[in-house]
């Protein structure tokens, strides 16, 4: 129950004589509550009211509701001037005063008593007062008849409110000097009262004392004491003073974000902010820490001192905060960078911080994003994973392949200090990145480190990075089978690997380390001599025949297949073995010899040099070199052929005889007595070939056929064959064919 107490002048009271004194009490109220009610059963009129004011005029006088807590009780007073007492004289007042539980005064602040009908106008006639259930509110002070006062002040309103807030949170809980209002009207001071009330945590709330009117500010012991412009000019109390009728100007710069929040509030009528933030400061007990929360929540940047509040808010009160701030912190997490969601997140009790962790992902994944290299994208993956958070999959994917675009060379070391649970989501976006690449910045990022790295742990890589792969595992293989070169040649025939890249790949597999003939005999049949002669691949195979190692037969055989296989690639080709030395000169551009001819160079220059170098090798792998390029030259013109004859002298006959039947069509017989005649240039003399001759030459026809084409291509082949029809075993023909000649005139 609620006791109640009134004091007053009367003649004679429960003392039992005339004065001031208790007149009247609930019969639960004894001397404890007389003492407790004590300092706050007073009123002194402002100086410069009337001091014999007319029934008119008490209305006027500044009343004084007084609030304290002593011990566990509330105590609350009101006091008004009466005027004249019982004996007539002025300076009488009625003070009447209640002491409460915080149980009883549970859903009211104490302002909220302000002009409750609780409160007496008269002396009680009678000595016993009723004990309260219910002690009613005023109706007069709410949070929307407040937040219309603010309004009706204007900005001076909210910036005196933010300013009073900030007096009273700059010694949150410490006590501290007065706080002193002043206004000629105390309902002013009353609502100011109640728009801190409200803006407040009850906690603290029930600790701030006030006082809506004091006329002896000087000696008030409330937080908050109310006061007459005149009273202050007299007395003039220490601490701090605002003058409600006339505010002095203030800046929200000076706001803490506590009170930046609320005068935010207030500015717009949003009580459910204002609850919102009051509530937060209710449940962590520290109005910055509030402040810091709310604040964050609603996305607004905090320095790093607000963020250790908060840190330090979410680590010590976290639990006791609602389901709406939490939802809010983890929406709010998105928006900040990495380091301060973390900073909060790991500061967040164990319990709590799923809540946080979707904000937490989202800001992981946010700072990836914002990564260009690989050095930054590691230690983003390597702080978030500190913390136990993970970044999103294709986010990572995403990052890995702008780094490796801006340098696919660092992706080596970023492999080994990634962390493991992020590592594949590397790879892979590394990977990607090299695929999509030009081959040749693929086969410079695609070191042998790197591939042994990519082979460990079943990581998946793009196809065309698994070539790389492969080529690296088959290096260290006892033994390379065909499988590997099957798909290569499968990518090159679908378009997806072009020769270059190839050329790289074999040149990986074979590095260092010599090739198997068998291999090469199926690089050769596989892929041609136009591939392999054309790229770099020519190197695996002359260091293979050029290996001491390997038997001579074997390499006898991998260069027959080669020159075979140059002349079943093309009837005229444009690329042949020449040197089994030097292997920057594997293959020489026919066509370019060729062309020498016209500069009176020997055609086979070239070839004549590089097989006399090979004097010390097998006799029998020249002459097999020597048929197979005959072969390949059978439509070449003869001088060339000629001379190519030089090259295997044992062989004339045979490569002639090829060379006259062709390989499936008959040579035309100037291109056969040609030949013979470049033949028998070069000192050789064959019975068979001569018989050839003369059988191209026997008829009359014939012979004059083969001299017109002779003297159009070199007069000087005409003059040979002249010479050789004529001579010893000619039968005559050819002077008898000199003496027509001569006689017709005929050049």
């Amino acid at each position: 129950m609620v006791k109640q107490l009134q004091y007053s002048s009367v003649a004679q009271g429960m003392s039992g004589y005339a004065g001031f004194q208790y007149v009247a009490s609930s019969p639960d109220a004894g001397v404890d509550e007389q003492q407790i009610l004590a300092p706050y059963m007073s009123y002194r009129p402002p100086l410069d009211a009337p001091t014999q004011p007319a029934d008119y005029e008490l209305a006027r006088f500044p009343v004084s509701l007084t609030y304290a807590r002593v011990g566990a009780n509330f105590v609350i007073a009101q006091s008004c001037y009466l005027g004249r007492d019982y004996s007539g004289r002025y300076g009488n007042y009625l003070s009447h005063g209640l002491i409460a539980t915080e149980q009883e005064l549970e859903g009211l602040r104490p302002i909220e008593l302000w002009g409750s009908p609780t409160w007496p106008t008269r002396v009680a006639a009678q000595s016993e007062l009723a004990s309260l259930d219910v002690v009613e509110s005023g109706g007069v002070l709410d949070p929307v008849r407040v937040q219309q006062f603010l309004a009706s002040r204007g900005d001076s309103g909210y910036r005196l409110l933010g300013a009073l807030l900030g007096a009273i949170c700059q010694n949150e809980g410490a006590g501290g000097e007065s706080i002193v209002l002043t206004a000629n009207d105390s309902d002013d001071v009353a609502r100011y009262i109640a728009a801190l009330s409200y803006s407040l945590p009850t906690s603290v709330v029930t600790e701030l004392s006030f006082t809506t009117y004091s006329g002896e500010p000087v000696i008030a012991h409330q937080r908050l004491v109310g006061t007459t412009p005149a009273v202050w000019e007299s007395t003039r109390p220490r601490g701090m003073v605002f003058h409600l009728d006339k505010p002095g100007p203030t800046t929200a710069d000076e706001y803490r974000r506590y009170v930046q929040i609320v005068v935010d509030a207030w500015r717009v009528g949003d009580f459910d902010r204002l609850d919102e933030v009051v509530e937060t400061a209710e449940v962590v007990g520290e109005i910055d820490a509030a402040g810091a929360v709310c604040s964050f929540a609603h996305g607004v940047v905090l320095d790093p001192s607000e963020l250790e509040i908060l840190a330090g808010c979410l680590h010590r009160a976290g639990p006791l905060l609602p389901d709406s701030a939490w939802t809010a912190l983890d929406a709010a997490m998105s928006t900040v960078r990495l380091q301060v969601a973390l900073r909060l997140y790991t500061a967040a009790d164990v319990e709590r911080r799923p809540r946080l962790e979707s904000g937490v992902r989202q800001a992981v994944d946010n700072e990836i994003r914002r990564t260009a290299s690989f050095t930054d994208l590691v230690e983003v993956l390597t702080t978030s994973a500190d913390a136990g958070i993970s970044g999103e999959y294709q986010a990572i994917v995403a990052a890995a392949r702008r780094a490796a675009h801006a340098d696919p060379t660092a992706i080596v070391g970023s492999i080994d200090r990634c962390p493991a649970t992020v590592r594949p989501a590397l790879i892979d976006g590394a990977c990607r990145a090299i695929a999509a690449a030009d081959w040749q910045v693929r086969d410079h990022a695609l070191t042998d480190d790197l591939c042994t790295r990519l082979s460990v742990g079943g990581v998946r890589v793009p196809e065309v990075v698994g070539l790389y792969l492969q080529a690296r595992r088959s290096r260290e293989a006892p033994y390379v089978g065909t499988e590997f070169l099957a798909e290569l040649a499968a990518r090159r025939e679908a378009g997806t690997l072009v020769d270059g890249e190839l050329a790289r790949l074999i040149s990986r597999l074979w590095r260092g380390r010599v090739a198997d003939p068998r291999w090469c005999a199926d690089l050769v049949a596989v892929f041609g001599c136009t591939v392999v002669f054309g790229t770099e691949i020519a190197a695996v195979l002359d260091r293979t025949i050029h290996d001491t190692d390997t038997q001579w037969r074997s390499r006898a055989e991998l260069g027959a297949i080669v020159l075979t296989k140059i002349a079943e690639e093309q009837p005229r080709p444009t690329r042949m073995l020449t040197s089994f030395e030097d292997h920057s000169r594997f293959i020489i551009d026919v066509d370019g010899v060729l062309k020498a001819v016209g500069a009176n160079r020997s055609p086979v220059d070239h070839l004549r040099a590089a097989y006399q170098a090979r004097r010390r090798s097998s006799e029998q792998l020249i002459a097999q070199g020597v048929w197979l390029l005959a072969r390949a030259f059978v439509d070449y013109v003869p001088e060339v052929q000629a001379e190519l004859l030089d090259l295997a002298p044992a062989w004339h006959v045979q490569l002639v005889g090829r060379w006259i039947d062709g390989d499936d069509h008959p040579r035309p017989p100037a291109d056969v007595v040609e030949l013979v005649l470049q033949v028998r240039r070069l000192k050789f003399r064959s019975a068979e070939l001569e018989q050839i001759l003369r059988v191209r030459v026997r008829g009359k026809a014939e012979r004059r056929v083969v001299l017109a084409e002779l003297r159009r291509r070199d007069p000087s082949l005409e003059r040979e064959l002249l010479e050789f029809i004529s001579g010893p075993d000619s039968s005559g023909i050819g002077a008898k064919f000199a003496a027509w000649k001569g006689r017709s005139g005929r050049e």
